[in-house]
């Protein structure tokens, strides 16, 4: 089952996710977070905000290693129904 086009994901399941891909947090900017992977070095950066886009999310997965079976069963496991708006 696809993700609703709508719906964010917490940046903590993102983070959880990466965490369990062997990546670590090292360090912090005003925008993003940085976490690192291995050697050679893998990269990843995610914005600092409370819920990400699906966009976003599919992009830093898929720079992870994902594949794209891996990262539908992502999107639909961790996302929630974004604010509707009055």
């Amino acid at each position: 089952m696809a993700a609703s086009p709508n719906s964010l994901v917490p940046t903590e399941h993102l983070t959880n996710k990466l965490r369990a891909l062997g990546y670590s947090f090292r360090k912090q900017k005003p925008r993003v977070q940085l976490w690192k992977r291995g050697t050679p070095q893998s990269v990843v950066l995610v914005p600092r905000k409370d819920r990400l886009d699906p966009i976003t999310v599919r992009l830093i997965l898929r720079q992870s290693g994902q594949t794209d079976a891996e990262i539908e069963q992502f999107m639909a496991a961790s996302s929630v129904a974004s604010p509707r708006k009055p």
